[in-house]
């Protein structure tokens, strides 16, 4: 038995709530296609999109802050309350989005307000999922690889169902009708679904881990900067690899296929749904390859993978195989969002974990994470080639977070690892 009952409702519970919020924040990716030109009215389309992902990256800048206030809290008074204060904001957020009105009604309120309730649900998201990882280490004693890559398959999956409502509000609706209202729609499912996971939450115990923990310090941001600066700065430096194959094989791919290559947005629509499907098998694989391989082979084999797929993926994008294309990169995503997590919460010690994930992680999401899609989108604005720049900015952070891997084999993971 590979978990046992306590273990086996807590990851069920886990996955559930993990979709149910992760749908919220993903859906923002899938429909600001749709409602760019509504809060940014601008005769060239791409730049209304580019503006609407200005303030998809803002609402990730805000997360290192969110983190380090969260994780404060939940250093200091457990990991539980940090799951109920989070998952409120982000559904007050989703049903406010769903609600927003147009530039035309109140002009560049309408931004505005976009913005602040985007930074709210980035604000929300920096506590919710590094608490959510930590939780889950904290409360599984044996294999901890495959308990982790169950609570990532259900961050995916929250993908997963935001592009199923994606494919079938774009077989109910016209274009002109998601343009105009129909993008509402997943938003306040998702402030619904955010509701339903704080009642799911309260079947939830406090971890095994923080109620042992009797080193508590009253200043966890300070003993991490001070005694566990490099650690820091190595888990950070990981976590990059995670976000960025996040933001652009996932989140910023709808886009890029349909503004950029030009691909039929039904068509989009239809390969990011198989693609995510891909993306948590993946996961569930390498899960499975944890209690079988030593985790540094796994890495290992996953960093190169990257250096020779990545191109290979985008060569085939632009030979109109973008379906495998996509497959491929979304497998390999996979991959990185099920080991990044489980390596970083085993480099900090109890009394200042959710500290050192939480800062590790939103750091990485923040500044190098959120910035793909401008930067990708800037350079191909410049006439640069819309294949390539994508390729050279993924591998130049797979060379740069390989180098951070094995600085970590070297001075932090356990030879057992």
């Amino acid at each position: 038995m590979l978990f046992n009952s306590a273990e086996s409702k807590m990851l069920k519970l886990g996955f559930v709530t993990a979709t149910l919020e992760l749908y919220d924040f993903a859906i923002y990716t899938f429909f600001s296609i749709y409602f760019s030109g509504y809060i940014f009215p601008n005769n060239n389309h791409l730049i209304s999109i580019i503006e609407s992902y200005s303030i998809f990256v803002l609402g990730f800048m805000i997360r290192p802050f969110g983190g380090m206030f969260f994780s404060v809290i939940g250093d200091l008074y457990g990991r539980k309350i940090v799951l109920f204060i989070t998952v409120l904001i982000m559904g007050l957020a989703s049903f406010a989005i769903s609600a927003l009105p147009g530039y035309n009604q109140v002009g560049s309120l309408a931004p505005m307000l976009l913005l602040f309730l985007r930074l709210l649900q980035g604000f929300a998201i920096s506590g919710e999922l590094p608490v959510l990882y930590v939780y889950v280490h904290e409360s599984i004693k044996q294999n901890k690889g495959l308990a982790f890559s169950i609570i990532i398959l259900g961050v995916n999956a929250g993908f997963l169902l935001g592009a199923i409502i994606n494919q079938i509000l774009g077989q109910i609706f016209s274009i002109n009708e998601l343009e105009s209202y129909a993008w509402r729609i997943p938003f306040f499912i998702g402030g619904i679904l955010c509701f339903l996971s704080y009642f799911v939450r309260k079947s939830l115990n406090e971890t095994e881990g923080f109620r042992n923990n009797f080193e508590k310090v009253s200043n966890p941001l300070q003993v991490l900067v001070k005694k566990h600066m490099k650690t820091l700065l190595i888990a950070t430096a990981v976590a990059t690899l995670m976000s960025t194959m996040a933001v652009i094989t996932i989140m910023f791919m709808p886009v890029y296929l349909h503004e950029v290559v030009k691909i039929d947005f039904h068509r989009v629509n239809f390969i990011m749904l198989v693609a995510i499907i891909f993306n948590c098998v993946a996961i569930i694989i390498c899960g499975y390859l944890t209690l079988y391989i030593r985790t540094k082979s796994i890495i290992s084999f996953l960093l190169v993978a990257m250096l020779f797929i990545i191109p290979a993926a985008y060569y085939l994008i632009s030979l109109q195989w973008y379906v495998v294309g996509v497959l491929l990169l979304t497998m390999l995503q996979g991959g990185a969002a099920m080991l990044v997590p489980y390596l970083i919460t085993n480099l900090f010690p109890t009394n200042i974990r959710l500290t050192g994930v939480a800062l590790s992680y939103n750091f990485a999401f923040s500044v190098l994470g959120g910035l793909p899609p401008l930067i990708i989108s800037y350079f191909i604005k410049q006439h640069f080639n819309v294949y390539l720049v994508p390729v050279v900015y993924l591998e130049l952070i797979v060379i740069s977070c390989g180098l951070s891997v094995m600085a970590m084999y070297k001075y932090i993971i356990n030879p057992r690892n």
